[in-house]
């Protein structure tokens, strides 16, 4: 999932399309599907999870860390791992924790800083559990307000 992937319906309302990727997955299912070889990576690389680097596993938890560098790039502006290279951006996505969105953002509810650093989580069992989670925290963030 990218920026690109999102559509604004209505005020209220999103939705995600060009499930390219997924299409692969499920033309595969039958065999290990692979989303990377040796030499390559299928996918945005700034919006790849940690894991998917690692063993190209996409998952809930691998979506959700995409929802998360988007959510992160809507409020800052800025992705959440930036390098001069792409090998620079894996090195950091394998090897530590985005930076708090409050570090670049002032302002923010601290609801909302934790929400996006569960989102970014490198470790998948930290992310929330499903994207109904997220919305559950997101609706607790947002009645601190």
């Amino acid at each position: 999932m990218k920026p690109e992937n999102v559509v604004v319906c209505s005020p209220t309302a999103v939705a995600v399309v060009d499930f390219g990727v997924a299409s692969v997955v499920r033309a595969n299912e039958h065999t290990e599907a692979s989303l990377t070889t040796e030499d390559a990576v299928l996918g945005t690389l700034a919006y790849a999870a940690p894991e998917q680097v690692d063993n190209a596993s996409a998952t809930v938890a691998s979506d959700l860390y995409a929802a998360g560098v988007i959510v992160h790039e809507l409020l800052s502006g800025r992705l959440p791992f930036e390098g001069p290279t792409g090998a620079a951006i894996l090195a950091m996505k394998r090897c530590r924790e985005a930076s708090p969105i409050s570090s670049r953002v002032r302002g923010l509810p601290s609801g909302l800083d934790e929400l996006v650093a569960l989102l970014l989580a490198r470790a998948p069992e930290r992310r929330p559990a499903s994207a109904a989670r997220v919305v559950e925290l997101l609706d607790q963030c947002m009645a601190q307000r």
